[in-house]
């Protein structure tokens, strides 16, 4: 799929993959995006409180408008999981409403290679014990994405502890400016992690990259060297 934004010109691949029990792909219909309307109001409205409710009980904002999501699917096609990957060609998040976060020293990327992982969501009983399968399948999905699409560096923001999570996991994920408590009373940060840091690890990156599907495995591998990240 080719798209023309603003300077760029970018030919997009979707993604999709099975991944153990779920389906981990890019969401293309309205039934597929307003579930994920309607899981991420469960969770940015009504868990967390970082978003103010509205009455028709969907979370949407303008940055769905340049942007790509992946979710990922249980075999009856119920979503459980759900990315958004804001395009650095137009206004992130980071830019805007997080901007408290990032220091003055730091340069925001805004180059091809560079998205913004926003409203990163998964279902509340599948967050525990084996069930945060479906989380490791959504993060497959963005690794695999992002190398097909040439994506290097992913700026996030996220909990402290979700921040230490993702070092103990081996995401080499860098803070960028200071902890700041948001909305919520939760001490949030900014980050950058560089896949390319992630794949000099092999003792993390080879297993994360081994899959129980064959489908992750041939897409993964069978990328040629100059599509990698």
């Amino acid at each position: 799929m080719k798209v023309c934004l603003g300077r760029w010109e970018m030919n997009f691949c979707f993604v999709k993959f099975r991944e153990g029990d779920f389906v981990v792909k890019n969401l293309d219909s309205e039934r597929e995006l307003e579930q994920a309307y309607r899981l991420r109001y469960d969770i940015f409205c009504l868990e967390l409180k970082w978003v103010s409710a509205r009455d028709d009980g969907r979370e949407i904002d303008a940055y769905d408008n340049h942007s790509m999501s992946l979710g990922v699917f249980t075999g009856e096609e119920e979503l459980i999981g759900f990315v958004r990957l804001i395009y650095s060609y137009m206004p992130m998040m980071i830019e805007k409403e997080f901007l408290e976060l990032v220091s003055p020293s730091h340069n925001i990327r805004k180059e091809r290679d560079t998205v913004e992982v926003t409203r990163l969501s998964v279902k509340q009983p599948m967050r525990k014990g084996s069930k945060r399968q479906a989380a490791m399948a959504l993060y497959k999905g963005i690794y695999l994405w992002s190398v097909m699409n040439g994506v290097r560096y992913l700026y996030l923001v996220v909990e402290k502890r979700s921040f230490r999570l993702f070092k103990i996991m081996g995401f080499p994920c860098r803070r960028i400016g200071p902890i700041k408590v948001l909305e919520g009373g939760v001490e949030s940060l900014a980050a950058l992690m560089d896949w390319r840091d992630f794949e000099k690890n092999l003792a993390l990156c080879s297993p994360f990259l081994q899959s129980n599907h064959f489908q992750f495995n041939s897409l993964c591998h069978g990328m040629p060297a100059g599509n990698r990240v």
